[in-house]
């Protein structure tokens, strides 16, 4: 309690104890004025010290109450600014992420292009080389064939010169030795020669433009 309650209160005491005037009313009582005095010198003296005393509180009151908001605005702001932080650190995080799976897809999308144009290389260089092994093979093949027809046609042409021949031959001697030699079984020999040409297959007879020449006949004066 304040110096000036006390007095007041003290005040309100001593009022109370002070006695009506006779035959009058309920509002009225008798008071030293002295005492009274005391009372209103007391409270001129004190108020001065209260109010210093209370204006000193009201400043310390407001000391504190703006230190209170100095401190309570530090923390509004360290409050946000750690939130703006993770907010940043957020965005940064998920744009890093989103990035990555950009990154991610592309090399992806390279990898199968890549494999894809690999393939397709592969299958043309494959195509390719079938195309050109088969190339070489069918001329081969041709070659061949032409080299076969040719030796056969010149084969035809060697037996069916040697057939002459040996009829001439056949009928030379015949005419020399009329009685004494055997006649010559012609198919045999056709057959002996035909094997004996194919086991020379490959192989060309020296000709003169196809032709061989023999006596037909003997002078009988020799």
């Amino acid at each position: 309690m304040s110096k000036i309650e006390q007095i007041i209160e003290d005040l309100q005491g001593y009022v109370s104890e002070c006695k009506s005037p006779a035959f009058s009313g309920g509002g009225k009582i008798i008071c030293e004025r002295n005492t009274i005095d005391e009372f209103i010198e007391d409270l001129r003296l004190s108020t001065p010290e209260e109010i210093k005393k209370y204006q000193k509180i009201i400043s310390q009151k407001d000391m504190i109450l703006a230190d209170a908001k100095s401190q309570s605005s530090a923390m509004i702001a360290e409050a946000q600014r750690q939130a703006q932080k993770m907010v940043d650190e957020h965005e940064i995080m998920q744009k890093a992420y989103e990035e990555s799976q950009k990154l991610v897809e592309t090399a992806r999308e390279d990898a199968q292009n890549i494999k894809d144009t690999a393939t397709e290389d592969g299958n043309n260089i494959r195509n390719g080389a079938i195309q050109y092994t088969d190339g070489i093979l069918a001329d081969l093949q041709s070659t061949i064939e032409n080299a076969i027809a040719e030796q056969e046609a010149r084969n035809a042409d060697l037996i069916a010169n040697l057939k002459a021949v040996l009829a001439t031959v056949t009928e030379n001697r015949s005419e020399l030795n009329p009685k004494t030699e055997p006649a010559i079984d012609m198919s045999v020999v056709n057959e002996e020669l035909e094997s004996g040409a194919s086991a020379s297959f490959g192989t060309s007879a020296p000709e003169e433009d196809g032709e061989i020449f023999l006596r037909d006949s003997f002078d009988s004066e020799e």
